[in-house]
């Protein structure tokens, strides 16, 4: 009988023990996951609050930045950022000393360990409005907002899609950041010209791409969406090995008709024609800081202006009757190959070409 309730008190123990064990584990090991969860509930219950203002009308800035904002449970959230667009849609980054939360619009909130700097870093960017922009019957015109060099451009805007981004409406701005929504199916020509911009992720139901749309900036590769249909001349200027194109074959930043070359989707310094054409089209490659161009014996005619203000440095013409029209190349290159037909020219540091037998 003794044995019985010693076995009984050692089982009791051992339970306790267990319990005791199992709840210092809990403590100390899934406290983590017990922050989150209720840093990101509370993070739910404050942005609910503020939507709720903002649908009454009473947030005018759509931007609000936390500093030092106190949630419930001694949480403190360092920093953050709530944007709303016309829909008071929210997105978001707010960190609170260990974690980052972030939410996009339409998607789900995330939360990611941080250790402040990332989860800044990572903020989303603001999106534009109706006061950023001039924007009528789905196309954005101009861009107001100059100062905003890092933006988000919406999907709708008045509640009308975002479906093309007009001819010069960023050009010559600064951007160093944008994302672009999936309704745009048109970028016009020099949309984006001569910019700061480093990444691009062009939207999957693009048709159009216009000339010189991303021309200018210091965008490292692009992947051109297979729903592209239509391209202009010098889009990007990037090295051609940095441009793909999905389901497409790897030439295809060359642009012609029939056995016309029109232009060049993107370029590096050094141009080599292809020998399929007989005819480079005018302002072909209009402005495009040539270093070195290789002319091939199959192309027959350059049309004026095709090289217009390229400053072409070096040049190879592999036949010896090209006939160049007006305002490609300078009275002297043209006299020296009149003279001396194929051949390699040079631009020398002083200014001076100079002809080099083949």
């Amino acid at each position: 009988m003794g044995m019985v309730m010693n076995l009984k008190k050692l089982m009791a123990f051992s339970l306790l023990f267990i319990i005791l064990i199992s709840g210092v584990y809990y403590l100390f090991f899934y406290q983590e996951d017990v922050s989150r969860k209720e840093l990101k509930e509370q993070v739910i219950d404050m942005v609910a609050n503020y939507v709720h203002d903002c649908l009454k009308g009473d947030i005018v800035n759509r931007e609000i930045t936390l500093t030092d904002h106190r949630l419930a449970n001694g949480l403190v959230l360092e920093k953050g950022t709530l944007f709303f667009n016309e829909e008071c849609q929210v997105r978001l980054a707010v960190f609170d000393g260990d974690y980052c939360v972030m939410k996009d619009y339409e998607k789900d909130y995330f939360v990611f360990e941080s250790d402040g700097e990332d989860c800044w870093a990572s903020k989303p960017l603001r999106c534009l409005d109706s006061d950023d922009v001039v924007f009528a019957n789905g196309k954005i015109k101009e861009y107001l907002a100059v100062d905003e060099k890092e933006i988000c451009i919406p999907a709708q805007i008045n509640g009308s899609e975002v479906r093309v981004i007009g001819a010069n409406a960023f050009a010559d701005v600064g951007l160093k950041k944008i994302t672009l929504p999936n309704t745009v199916t048109r970028i016009e020509e020099y949309a984006f010209f001569n910019n700061q911009l480093e990444t691009l992720s062009l939207p999957t139901n693009l048709l159009y791409l216009g000339s010189y749309a991303f021309f200018g900036n210091e965008i490292d590769e692009v992947v051109i969406p297979s729903s592209v249909v239509d391209v202009g001349n010098n889009v990007f200027s990037i090295a051609f090995q940095n441009l793909s194109w999905v389901n497409r074959i790897s030439d295809d930043f060359w642009l012609s008709d029939n056995d016309t070359l029109t232009g060049i989707i993107t370029f590096d310094s050094v141009l080599e024609i292809p020998d399929t054409f007989s005819v480079i089209a005018a302002e072909a490659f209009v402005n495009l800081e040539i270093e070195k161009l290789y002319i091939p014996d199959s192309v027959i005619i350059i049309k004026d202006n095709a090289f217009l203000g390229s400053g072409v440095k070096e040049v190879i013409m592999a036949s010896d009757d090209v006939i160049i029209g007006s305002n490609n190349f300078e009275e002297v290159f043209l006299n020296l190959y009149e003279e001396n037909g194929a051949g390699n020219y040079l631009l020398t540091a002083e200014g001076i070409w100079e002809y080099l037998a083949e």
